[in-house]
């Protein structure tokens, strides 16, 4: 190019020169840097977008790390429910990365395939945390998380194969967690749908896993074998909680009719319906608590000691019963005793004034009062508005004379303005 052609495209950038007075390779090279402008240019952002994700993620965290109702529950639930909401979120960080993530193909892809010992994993376990959490309908959330489960269980059979031990405990404990959330979502739906058809749902699922986890137990060891059997505890609680909800219960329809004033058994009445008329609010039938916590069918039977080795072992009377969807009719449906009330409490050895006292409210709510500042800077980053990125100064021939004499430099004098 002449510098007659540089200067003619320098001005037809700039939109000093019409088109039609430019030479037909000014206009190519002019239409090549305007797709270049064009590409480089990001899309623009829709800003309405950043009230919705930031409602959606708080909504999850708030869902997630609230303490349960049950004050019992909750004072020994506390921690981990704490645990449980950084684990899911894993930090502020990786979730502004997992949903920015969303909308780019290429790295849900690259992490499509991470397994428990890649450094990946915990982005792509941010990533399905995050699409479950924009899941309105709870149905439908316990059944995508079911099928985490699945590929949760298929990583741990891939890990155990190739002698994996630490990968195969971190999928199964991942696992754990997911069947109890997938069972809390599905229980509370058919409690406020008033539809026990949706429990079959999970009678299905922990069939078909207990299956899966007792054929591969034998080829664990350690950590994994017992993050393993701590998955089946879940799986036996979960067919305990679903033959409660699916059938009367003669226990709680004695307390029920006891507290109403009436000595009339009612055999025939709904447990969807018993749960209000005996617990009110303060037995949340939806939580599956873990292997290490009390649990019970429901308010009516007495929480045996954490992960009993019976119910570990998975051959305790009950367990058994849970696996083919009933509980025992004279054991598990008795009423629990009234505890009498102590003339003489001791005192509380940390009392609420006292500073090593650790309130399980609090304790749950500062992290999501975190997550919601940090939701909003990293929305703040992640929607706000884009610089472009700057095109490259094309370098310039260097003009010369005729006869290939370069140019000489011409020192300007310093002229003073008045």
């Amino acid at each position: 190019m002449t510098n007659t052609d540089i200067d003619a495209l320098a001005r037809l950038l700039d939109g000093d020169l019409p088109d039609e007075e430019a030479t037909a390779e000014a206009r190519e090279l002019s239409a090549f840097a305007q797709a270049l402008e064009s590409a480089a240019r990001p899309p623009a952002v829709r800003m309405e977008r950043k009230a919705d994700l930031r409602a959606m993620l708080v909504e999850a965290a708030r869902e997630q790390a609230a303490p349960p109702t049950w004050m019992l529950r909750m004072r020994s639930a506390a921690g981990d429910a704490t645990a449980r909401w950084r684990y899911s979120m894993r930090t502020a960080a990786a979730t502004g990365a997992a949903a920015l993530a969303l909308s780019s193909g290429g790295v849900a892809l690259a992490t499509h395939r991470a397994t428990p010992s890649d450094p990946f994993y915990a982005v792509k376990l941010t990533i399905e945390d995050i699409r479950v959490a924009f899941i309105g309908d709870q149905v439908a959330r316990g059944r995508q998380l079911l099928s985490y489960v699945e590929q949760r269980l298929a990583e741990a059979e891939a890990s155990a194969a190739v002698g994996d031990m630490a990968a195969a405990r971190h999928a199964l404990q991942e696992a754990d967690a997911s069947s109890r959330a997938a069972a809390g979502y599905i229980i509370r739906a058919s409690q406020e749908q008033g539809d026990p058809t949706l429990l079959e749902l999970l009678t299905t699922f922990s069939t078909l896993q207990r299956e899966r986890i007792s054929s591969l137990l034998p080829l664990l060891s350690g950590d994994a074998r017992l993050a393993a059997r701590d998955a089946m505890v879940a799986l036996a609680r979960i067919d305990q909680r679903v033959a409660v909800l699916s059938g009367p219960c003669t226990a709680c329809d004695d307390i029920a009719g006891s507290s109403a004033g009436t000595g009339r058994a009612r055999r025939n009445r709904d447990r969807q319906v018993q749960d209000a008329a005996v617990g009110g609010a303060d037995f949340d039938m939806s939580f599956i608590p873990p292997a290490s916590q009390p649990f019970s069918p429901c308010d009516c039977v007495t929480a045996p000691s954490p992960a009993a080795k019976g119910e570990a072992a998975g051959t305790s009377k009950d367990a058994k019963n849970a696996g083919g969807g009933k509980v025992d009719g004279n054991k598990a449906r008795e009423p629990a005793d009234e505890p009498a009330d102590d003339p003489n409490p001791l005192p509380d050895p940390n009392p609420p004034d006292d500073p090593g006292h650790e309130d399980p409210v609090r304790s749950v709510r500062e992290p999501v009062d975190e997550v919601e500042d940090g939701v909003d800077e990293l929305i703040d980053d992640i929607l706000g508005k884009p610089t472009p990125t700057p095109l490259p100064t094309p370098s310039l021939p260097t003009p010369s004379l005729p006869g290939g004499s370069p140019v000489p430099d011409v020192e300007v004098p310093d002229i003073k303005l008045p």
